[in-house]
């Protein structure tokens, strides 16, 4: 990072040459703010936001695009993260499509639009490619429509549905199963059983917590869950956990659930 910054891009020819410096130096500060190591988000947003507004025709115009989206998500800016997203759907290649679909329906549902998220993840599941990408795609679309489901007045077709995944797919697939098992609480709590909520986002607590985002979203549900069913301290812990590894998550600043 030191000798990105230390380029004095205004001297690099060709100017592609000097794009893809100020995207590479955009990219690594949005992407250190979002670890939390270094930076603040609305700088780096900025950062990002001059290179999507200055750079359309750069092959790298798409990928900034979902980067500042991203980045958008983390400060809780739901409906604006919305409308980046929307914009790679709107691209001219079917896995781009299919991602930004995916993350488009994952801010609309974070915006409780259940209805459009679930229909955007339909979309996601109907496409029609082998590619990895798109098998993965398709994998996280149906734990988000299991969980739209519940919210949608139905959690026991959502748990169904999880389950379903839990036997058929690999748990060394540990991004997957954070997925599953956050789904799961959440569909668990939305049918009232309180107790079969807390274990399941234990399991993306203690098993599954390699990713960040997941393991902050576990966290942020145990905080309440444990002292509904009375274990006040446990719930303080799991708080304190995320406030102390995620600090620039926006689970961390998200209203408590149910508030």
């Amino acid at each position: 990072m030191p000798d990105l910054e230390s380029v004095d891009v205004t001297r690099l020819q060709p100017p592609a040459l000097a794009a893809e410096v100020r995207f590479m130096t955009a990219y690594c500060i949005a992407k250190m703010a979002m670890s939390g190591e270094r930076g603040t988000l609305d700088e780096a947003t900025r950062g990002v936001q001059e290179f999507v507004a200055t750079h359309p025709d750069s092959y790298r115009f798409f990928e900034a695009t979902e980067l500042l989206g991203d980045l958008l998500n983390s400060r809780g800016l739901f409906d604006q993260a919305e409308t980046q997203f929307a914009r790679l759907v709107e691209s001219p290649w079917g896995d781009l499509q299919q991602a930004g679909r995916l993350k488009l329906a994952r801010t609309q549902e974070l915006q409780e639009k259940f209805d459009l998220a679930a229909e955007n993840y339909r979309g996601v599941e109907q496409v029609e490619s082998a590619t990895e990408a798109s098998r993965r795609a398709k994998l996280s679309a149906r734990v988000g429509l299991a969980r739209c489901t519940a919210f949608q007045g139905d959690p026991e077709a959502g748990i169904a549905t999880l389950q379903e995944m839990i036997r058929s797919e690999s748990s060394t697939d540990v991004d997957l199963f954070a997925q599953i098992y956050n789904a799961l609480g959440n569909c668990q709590a939305a049918a009232g059983r309180k107790k079969e909520a807390i274990l399941a986002f234990l399991h993306t607590d203690l098993l599954f917590y390699q990713n960040a985002d997941y393991h902050a979203e576990a966290l942020y549900h145990l905080g309440p869950l444990f002292p509904s069913v009375g274990k006040g301290p446990e719930g303080a812990a799991a708080l304190e956990k995320l406030k102390q590894r995620y600090a620039s998550s926006p689970w961390a600043s998200r209203k408590p659930a149910g508030s």
